[in-house]
């Protein structure tokens, strides 16, 4: 409702009005305007100068309802997920553990800041947000990264290293927050980041659920064939598979162009069918037909 007593003040005032909506827009909170009109036009609903401005913003308003509901920057989101993966995978090499602990990847400890910094160019980008504290958190992150890796490399402490592994994830996770929020946030704004957080928690799950599903079936109709997956190969795709997510899930459920406090909360996960669909499609096909390539040099085996 902030903007509610100064649209109840601009009743018999169109330019006023006119002013209003302008400088609402250009703070990308003519969602919020738009509600609270609705509100003063209920209140008030032979004022000709609220029915006007009812019928101005009422497709707008319809049309969003008609669209999926958060409209995510895919044409960067899609882009930038491949680009993580792979950079998880090129760093899932076996030769990248740690000389003490030969079954723990370099990735496992770097794996939180990298998602990181992925999300925040992320929603820097789509939303050409604040960059310079963008930048700001980025090279914070790379330095409260650096230094503890540096020391492990060079000391060896695995208890150190064991109290990064918890640390350095959620750093990363206040990493985001600082990105989108600044230093001093509001009540509304700080709330609405920590329930969408859990979203994107519960969303980047059901990725790597489903995720784990195909490629499962995916390496059974290949063990079938008697093609067999290197283990090396497989965790290189897992990690992939991890980083990609860490940027979808996001995609998935934060449209960056708008505040946290005006963020839809009422799609729940049933986005989620249509969107796994659309982006498994195309790997269930590529798989297949390498499938029925493989077949007929397989045909006449015993």
């Amino acid at each position: 409702m902030k903007y509610l007593a100064r649209i109840t003040a601009a009743q018999e005032d169109p330019a006023q009005l006119e002013a209003l909506y302008r400088a609402a827009h250009r703070a990308k909170e003519a969602g919020e305007f738009a509600s609270d009109l609705a509100a003063c036009y209920a209140q008030a609903p032979n004022s000709l100068l609220y029915a006007a401005w009812h019928c101005r913003l009422q497709p707008g308003l319809e049309a969003a309802e008609r669209a999926s509901g958060i409209s995510s920057n895919w044409l960067l989101a899609i882009p930038l997920s491949l680009v993580v993966g792979l950079i998880f995978a090129l760093l899932a090499d076996p030769a990248l553990r740690f000389a003490d602990n030969t079954l723990m990847l370099y990735l496992v400890l770097l794996w939180g800041p990298l998602a990181g910094l992925a999300i925040v160019a992320y929603l820097t980008v789509a939303a050409a947000g604040n960059r310079r504290r963008a930048l700001a958190v980025a090279g914070g992150t790379v330095a409260l990264t650096a230094y503890p890796f540096a020391l492990i490399l060079w000391r060896t402490l695995p208890q150190y290293r064991d109290l990064m592994l918890i640390h350095l994830p959620l750093a990363a996770a206040i990493a985001v927050g600082v990105s989108l929020l600044g230093l001093r946030p509001n009540r509304e704004d700080l709330f609405a980041v920590l329930s969408k957080a859990i979203e994107v928690l519960v969303t980047g799950g059901v990725y790597l659920i489903v995720g784990g599903m195909f490629t499962g079936i995916a390496f059974g109709m290949f063990a079938a064939l008697g093609i067999n997956i290197p283990q090396d190969i497989a965790q290189r795709l897992a990690f992939a598979g991890l980083g990609a997510v860490a940027v979808l899930a996001v995609a998935s459920v934060y449209d960056p162009r708008l505040r946290p406090a005006e963020q839809k909360f009422e799609q729940g996960l049933g986005r989620l069918v249509p969107t796994l669909t659309r982006l498994l499609l195309p790997l269930a096909l590529l798989v297949l037909a390498i499938y029925i390539f493989v077949i007929p040099f397989r045909f006449m085996e015993p």
